[in-house]
This record gives structure tokens, sequence and C-alpha cells, in this order.
């Protein structure tokens, strides 16, 4: 390990903490500034640095005094029976100097034998010895077996006794860490220097974010002190709905500032896991913004008399503006674009009828180059033949480039005042435009294969390359029988007859009603 790194083109001497200094630092990794940005000096300066943190490390082994456990009868028992012939203690020597060259040992007296004295220590942690010779965790006894410290002169030696099973290892017990005992490691791991922890230190608001994220997850358990591992099966969809709610006549948080707090503590279990308090963090993941039931509304395709009482209601009430009228035109075969195509909302703000294609017979709707950004999205869908039947190509051919020149916006506000006068709308998000592109893929499902369809709603992540785009004309003909398969039980007839009509009035063949003189797009 070479223990230098590089932070913003500064160098620091990094070095892993030692496993029994773990307890004293509360990091992994100790990051001290060399404050140069030269290698040739940082290398000067890195063993120096290095020494005086060994030195320092050397020093708090030194303050830790070690103090023996007291020898109990039930050890003493134990260990000869588990190490029969040895003795309970064991002679010490020391070493002294009188000057250079000058080293004598001493003898120091006598000491338990080290196996004794670790067996001693796991009685002492609440451990015993089976009859069949391994530990088992009982706890720690509130009687205990009265201790006596044997002298070397009451030690008496047992016969030896053959086949006796060695000591088990076992692992300790664990201590579980309570909530608020991790919530003081982790405040004094954010709050310490930044050349000890950090890159840079962290500043005060992110500081105030994990007080005010710790403080919601406290008020939710209401206050009790539990272990970190009774924390790792919640639902944190509940706390984020508990967040939002009104409390004692004042509001709760807004989704942002819920969404913020549950942020901060996914940045305090990852601290927890990372310094092995947890074994895995906890899912924490938020409902969406109007509750789960709502969300799960908003994406509800269409049924087919929602469907009539749209087109019977743009039928039977037109605009009487020009430009209205064509608006609201627009907006009829934007939705039978969307219940045929499945294309996305924001898809058709750059679609021209020049992506309208023929390829062997087979006219399509080309999203390879409007969704060049999104390679999951491109595909080409065929013309559904009602679509034709409906005009849907000779209305395209009226316009100058884009399909539907107004923004989609307009043409949400206008939908929506319309699924309002009709009632299919009665409560917020409950039926959308993005319900238009789930009708198709609704219709659809259990119809054609899986595989069709996902390509046709753009859900295969293929490559953007030429062989993708030309197994797509290969497939054009098998996709376009597949989609026919898509019936919707529309009142067809009366709906053909309406868009041919309204086709002929406002785009007539000899141009005497253009929209020059009109504001066109007035939704």
């Amino acid at each position: 390990m070479t223990y230098l790194t590089k932070i913003n083109r500064t160098y620091y001497l990094r070095l892993v903490v030692p496993p029994d200094l773990k307890d004293h630092y509360r990091t992994r990794e100790i990051k001290r500034s060399l404050r140069t940005r030269c290698l040739a000096d940082a290398r000067k300066l890195l063993y120096p640095a290095l020494a005086d943190l060994q030195k320092q490390f050397h020093e708090i082994r030194g303050k830790r005094m070690y103090t023996p456990p007291t020898i109990t009868a039930e050890a003493v028992t134990i260990f000869r029976r588990l190490h029969p012939g040895t003795q309970t203690h064991v002679s010490v020597t020391t070493t002294q100097s009188f000057g250079p060259g000058w080293v004598v040992e001493q003898e120091a007296g006598l000491a338990p034998h080290p196996d004794l004295v670790a067996i001693q220590v796991r009685l002492d942690e609440g451990w015993t010895l089976t009859a069949s010779d391994e530990w088992e965790f009982v706890g720690v006894q509130t009687l205990q077996i009265p201790s006596a410290v044997l002298a070397p002169t009451q030690r008496q030696e047992p016969a030896p006794a053959p086949d006796l099973k060695p000591v088990a290892s076992a692992p300790p017990p664990q201590k579980q860490l309570l909530l608020s005992e991790a919530i003081k490691l982790y405040k004094a791991h954010r709050e310490a220097p930044a050349d000890t922890v950090h890159y840079r230190p962290m500043d005060a608001s992110t500081l105030n974010s994990d007080k005010q994220a710790l403080k919601q997850l406290t008020r939710w358990l209401d206050g009790k002190d539990v272990p970190v591992e009774s924390l790792l099966d919640l639902d944190y969809k509940k706390l984020t709905l508990f967040m939002m709610e009104e409390k004692n006549g004042k509001k709760g948080l807004n989704k942002a500032s819920a969404d913020t707090r549950l942020r901060y503590l996914r940045f305090f279990f990852n601290h927890l896991k990372e310094f092995g308090h947890i074994d895995r963090v906890p899912t924490i993941v938020s409902p969406k913004k109007h509750g789960e039931e709502k969300v799960k509304k908003a994406n509800l395709p269409y049924s087919f008399s929602e469907l009539n009482t749209f087109f019977s209601y743009v039928i039977n009430n037109k605009p009487h503006k020009v430009s209205d009228r064509q608006s609201q035109l627009e907006l009829t075969y934007l939705i039978l674009m969307f219940i045929y195509t499945g294309f996305r909302s924001t898809e058709q703000a750059s679609f021209t009828k020049n992506d309208i294609k023929t390829y062997n017979g087979v006219t399509y709707f080309d999203f390879t180059k409007l969704t060049k950004n999104n390679v999951a999205s491109i595909r080409m869908v065929p013309v559904h033949s009602n679509l034709i039947e409906l005009g849907l190509l000779e209305f395209a051919g009226k316009q100058k480039d884009k399909i539907f020149p107004v923004t989609i916006e307009n043409y949400r506000k206008r939908f929506n005042e319309i699924l309002y006068a009709t009632g299919i709308k009665s409560t917020l998000r409950s039926k959308t435009f993005h319900s238009c592109r789930a009708t198709f893929d609704t219709r659809l499902h259990g119809r054609i294969a899986d595989s069709v369809r996902l390509t046709l709603m753009g859900h295969v992540k293929h490559g953007m390359d030429t062989i993708y785009l030309h197994q797509l004309l290969d497939n054009l003909t098998m996709y376009r029988d597949d989609l026919e398969k898509l019936v919707y039980e529309l009142d067809f007839a009366t709906l053909k007859a309406d868009l041919l009509y309204e086709l002929e009035y406002l785009y007539p063949a000899d141009g005497t009603r253009a929209r020059k003189g009109t504001k066109h797009g007035a939704v």
C-alpha cells in the first residue's frame, strides 16, 4: 500500500485503522492532508506523517489497562476437565536492563494459565459448558458461584482422563446496538474533522438535514429506543405518510420535504452497514405524490363506454370559430393515434407528416428519429387500417409540417375539459393522457406475443444501430398483422362520417377556407 491518495488535486495520507483500535476511531480509514499538490513533496512528507500516526496508535495502546479476571472454582474445574495434566498456574519472568549489553531475566512469580483465563472470561460473558463439552450461551446469571482465588499451594491435579474434547470455539454474544447509540455514532462521524473522515467538512445544512430525518424517525417510533436491527423490515412508505399528515393542527411536510428526510435516512443506514453494525440496509421507498390508490387509477385504461362518450361529445359539440374547430379535430386525431399506436404524449411534439413512411407496402409511423436520445423507445408502428379509413393520412397531408402543431399542454387542457364535462374524470389524476397509452397496452395484452407488444410499446432495450433498424423493417408485415388484432367497440360509422365531413369542411380541396386570418390552435 502506498498510503497516498489524491483528493481534489491535493495529496493525502490514507491509512486503515488497525483492528484493535476500531473502537477508538469511528471510521475505517484515516485521511490526513499533506497540504501539497506536488507528488515529490508528498512523498517526502508522507513518512513523517505516517510515523506520527503510528506513535499515536502506540500511545493509545499504552493507556489501555488490562485487568485479569478473578478465577473461580468453576473455571478451574472446567480447565482440569479439558486440559488434564496441565498446571493451572505457570511461572512468569520479566527482563530488566542495567545498561548497554546488560539484560537480566528475573522470575516474577506465578500467573494463571492463559487457557484458564480464557475459560473464566467466557464464563463471565454468560457461557456455560454442556455435558457434551460444547459451549452454550445462557446469559449472565444473577447468582454466581462464589469466586475463590486459588493459590499455587492449593492446586490438586486429577488423574488424566482420556479422549476429552477441546474447547469449542464460539463467537462471543453480540450486543444489539440501540437507535440512540447509533445516532450518537453517526453524529460523531458526520461532525468529525475533514482531514480524518471526509473529503470536505459537512456543512450546516447537511447536518441539519440529518438531524431532521432522525427526528422524524424517532417520532414515528413514539420515542422508543429500539435496536437498529428491528428497523430493517419496516414499511417506510408509512413513514412518508406519517410525515405528511396533519398533527395537532399543524400542517405536515410536503412531498419534496418528506422525500428529503427519507434520502438522509438512507445515508444513516448505509453508514451503519459500512461500519458493520447491521448486515443490510432497509428498503426505503415512498408512495407517489397523490397516494398509492390514486396513482393506480391514473394508469387505468379507458373503457369502450368512455371512449364512445368522448367521441360523441366532439361530434355533437362543435366550436363556432374555425380555429377552435380545427384544434378540436386535431385533438380527436391525437386521441385516435394514442389508442392505435401507444405513443407517448411527449413524442407527438416533433412528429411530422414525413415521419409516416411506407416500406414493402406497409405504411408505418417511424419512431426512430424522434427517440434517438432514448434507445429503448426506438420502434416502427404500422398504421392501423382503422386510422387509414378514418382519414388520418389525409389529415396529416393537410398539415404544413407537424401533424399536431399546438403544444401538448394545450391539447391536454382541452382534453381534461371534455373529460370533466362528460363525467369521465371526476377526481385529480383519475384519468390522464397516459391512460390512452395504457389502453393500447391493455388491449394488446394477451392477444399478441409479449415480445411484439413490448416492441410496439418501445420497451425493448436494443442498440440504436443499423442492424436493429433493418430487423424492424423486415418484421413490419408481422407487426401489421398483430396490430390488426387491436379492436375497439366504437360507433365507427358515425365517427368516420363526422371526421371525413370535418376534413372536407375545414380543409377543402379548392383552399377557400384556409387558416389565414384566424388564430390557429386556440383550444
